[in-house]
C-alpha cells in the first residue's frame, strides 16, 4: 500500500525530510522516491484547485488566531489511540445528518474539491479493504481522522514522529498537545483546521460536522478556542488501559516498518513514550472537560460493545442531539453488516511486562474499573434481502461484455486504441460485482481482476484494427506488428494502466462491506 503522506504537497515532503536532519539511512531512499511519485501525481491533479482556492482560504482565515464558526455545530470523538474511537466514529457516521471527513478528503486535503473523483479512483488500488494494523473496514469513502488532513496539508500533526521519523518524536510530539509550539506553528495548525473544515462543510453548510482524531483528547481547550464553546460538543470513549497499551504497541510494531524513514526505536522506549503520553493526555482531558460550558458525554468501550444502541441514545441525549428511529435503524444495519466487533489485544499475552501503575490511575480517572453493563441483543435490521452470488457472476459477465462493445466503438470513432480505458473499466467491473453481491470475497475479487485482464486481451487486437487499419496496407498483419511494438517489447503507461485497472477491480470486488456508514 502507499504511504499515508504520498499525496501530500511537495513542500510537506521537503519539510518532513529536513526534519530528519539527514538521518534517513540509504535503505529508506527508495521509499522516499516512491512517495515522491505519488506526491508528483497529486501535485498535478490538485494544482488547479490549489491555485483557485489558495487566495480565498488565505484571506478568509487571515490573522494570528483564525477561528471556524460553524452555526450547525461540531461533534468531536475523544479518546486515546486504540481506545475504540474508530468504532464509535463509524457508529456516529451512520447518522446522515453529520458531515464527517472521509479518507479521500484526508489523504489529499489540499485538493479534494475539484479532483476528488480522480483521487478516489487513484486511491483504490493502494488502500487495502481493512486497515493495515487491524480488521477495521477501510477505503476512500470510509470515515477518517482529520489529523491526517492536518498532517498531509501542512504537517501540523504528531503523526510524522509516531510512524515516519521516529527519532524526532520529541519535536513532533508538541503537535499532540499543541503545547510548546511557536506562534507560527500554532497559527499553522489553526489555519489548517479552519481551511479543512471550511472546505469539508461547503457541500452541506447547515449540517453539523463530526470529527475524530486521538490527539484531540489532549487539546480540548484549543478546540474550544477554535470552534467556540457554544458550537462544539465532545463524546469521549475509554477502554481498559492495559488493552490500549498492548494495541498501541502492536500498531507501532506494524506501522513503523511500513511507513518509517528511520529504524524503529527499541520497544521499551516506545512503551514508555506511550504510557507517558497516554497518562498526560487523560490528565489534560480530565481538567479541561470540567471547565464551564464544555459539554462532554462519556461512554466506555465495554458498554458500547455490550449495548451500542442504548449507549449511543444516552450520549445523544446528554449532548442535546436528536436520537431518531432513522438513526437507530442505520446504526443497526451497520452493526449487522460488519458483524460482531471483536478487538484484538484484549487479553494479556505470556511474557508481557507487568502492568504499569500509571495505567491503574488512568482506569480510575475514566471509570473503567467497573464491570460492563448487561449486554443486549441487536434487533433485526430492516431492508431487502441480500442479493445472491449467482446474480453477481451474471452481472460481472454482462458488464464485461458491455464494456467490450463500448470500448471498440470509442476506439473506432476517435481513431485511438485508448489503452488507459482499462483503468476505469476495472473500476466499473469491480463496482458492478460488489453491488450485485453486496458482500465481496477474494474469489469475486480475483474474478473481477481476471475479467479485467481478459477484457484487455480481448479488446487490444480488434481495437487496434478499428483505430488504425485505415492507414495501413495490410491491416490484419500490421495490427499484430503494432501490438508487438507497443506492448510486448517495451514497458510504458499502458502497462501501468493495466496493472492499476486489474488491481482496482480486485480491491473493489473483494470488499467485505459494500457501503461505508452514512453512505
Amino acid at each position: 500500500m502507499g504511504h499515508f503522506n504520498a499525496f501530500a504537497p511537495p513542500e510537506v515532503w521537503v519539510r518532513l525530510v529536513m526534519s530528519a536532519r539527514g538521518r534517513i539511512p540509504a535503505r529508506y531512499w527508495v521509499r522516499v522516491l516512491w512517495a515522491l511519485v505519488g506526491c508528483a501525481v497529486s501535485f498535478v491533479i490538485t494544482l488547479p484547485e490549489r491555485l483557485v482556492l489558495a487566495p480565498v482560504v488565505r484571506w478568509k482565515f487571515r490573522g494570528a488566531a483564525p477561528r471556524f464558526d460553524h452555526p450547525a455545530g461540531v461533534v468531536i470523538v475523544l479518546g486515546y489511540f486504540r481506545s475504540g474511537t474508530t468504532h464509535l466514529h463509524n457508529l456516529l457516521s451512520c447518522d446522515e445528518r453529520f458531515v464527517t471527513p472521509r479518507w479521500r478528503h484526508c489523504i489529499a486535503p489540499q485538493g479534494f474539491w475539484v479532483s476528488w473523483t480522480v483521487l478516489r479512483a487513484l486511491l483504490i488500488p493502494f488502500l487495502p479493504n481493512t486497515r493495515p494494523h487491524d480488521d477495521v473496514p477501510f477505503g476512500p469513502d470510509w470515515p477518517a481522522e482529520d489529523d491526517f488532513a492536518a498532517c498531509n496539508w501542512t504537517l501540523s500533526s504528531s503523526l510524522p514522529g509516531r510512524f515516519v521519523v521516529m527519532r524526532e518524536r520529541a519535536h513532533w510530539a508538541r503537535f499532540h498537545t499543541l503545547e510548546g509550539l511557536s506562534p507560527r506553528e500554532l497559527r499553522r495548525w489553526r489555519w489548517t483546521m479552519c481551511a479543512f473544515l471550511w472546505k469539508l462543510s461547503r457541500g452541506a453548510p447547515s449540517r453539523p460536522i463530526l470529527l475524530k482524531s486521538p490527539s484531540h483528547l489532549a487539546r480540548v481547550d484549543r478546540l474550544v478556542e477554535l470552534l467556540g464553546n457554544d458550537r462544539v460538543r465532545f463524546i469521549h470513549i475509554g477502554r481498559d488501559p492495559e488493552a490500549v497499551l498492548r494495541s498501541n504497541m502492536a500498531m507501532h510494531k506494524r506501522l513503523e516498518p511500513m511507513y518509517g524513514l528511520q529504524d524503529p526505536p527499541p520497544e521499551d522506549e516506545t512503551r514508555e513514550y506511550l504510557i507517558d503520553e497516554y497518562a498526560a493526555s487523560v490528565e489534560r482531558f480530565a481538567v479541561q472537560a470540567e471547565r464551564p460550558g464544555v459539554r462532554v458525554a462519556r461512554v466506555r468501550f465495554q458498554d458500547l460493545t455490550a449495548d451500542p444502541l442504548g449507549e449511543l441514545e444516552r450520549a445523544y441525549r446528554e449532548l442535546g442531539l436528536d436520537w431518531s428511529s432513522g438513526v437507530r435503524g442505520a446504526v443497526t444495519r451497520y452493526l449487522h453488516d460488519v458483524g460482531a466487533y471483536t478487538p484484538k489485544h484484549s487479553h494479556q499475552r505470556d511474557g508481557a511486562p507487568p502492568r504499569d501503575a500509571r495505567l491503574d490511575a488512568i482506569a480510575q480517572e475514566l471509570g473503567l474499573d467497573e464491570p460492563a453493563i448487561e449486554a443486549r441483543a441487536l434487533p433485526e435490521p430492516g431492508g431487502g434481502a441480500p442479493r445472491s452470488r449467482k446474480r453477481a457472476w451474471i452481472v460481472l459477465a454482462v458488464t464485461t461484455l458491455t464494456l467490450l462493445g463500448v470500448w471498440l466503438a470509442v476506439a473506432w470513432v476517435v481513431g485511438d486504441r485508448l489503452d488507459v480505458l482499462i483503468w476505469p473499466a476495472g473500476l466499473v467491473i469491480g463496482m458492478a460485482t460488489i453491488r450485485a453481491a453486496r458482500v465481496g470475497s477474494a474469489a469475486l475479487g480475483l474474478a473481477a481482476g481476471g475479467l479485467t485482464l481478459a477484457l484487455y486481451l480481448a479488446v487490444v487486437y480488434p481495437a487496434t484494427v478499428l483505430a488504425y487499419s485505415h492507414a495501413w496496407n495490410n491491416p490484419l498483419g500490421d495490427s499484430w506488428i503494432a501490438i508487438r511494438t507497443s506492448l510486448l517489447t517495451r514497458v510504458g503507461v499502458d502497462h501501468v494502466a493495466l496493472a492499476i485497472g486489474v488491481l482496482t477491480a480486485y480491491r473493489v470486488g473483494s470488499r467485505k462491506h459494500l457501503r461505508p456508514p452514512g453512505r
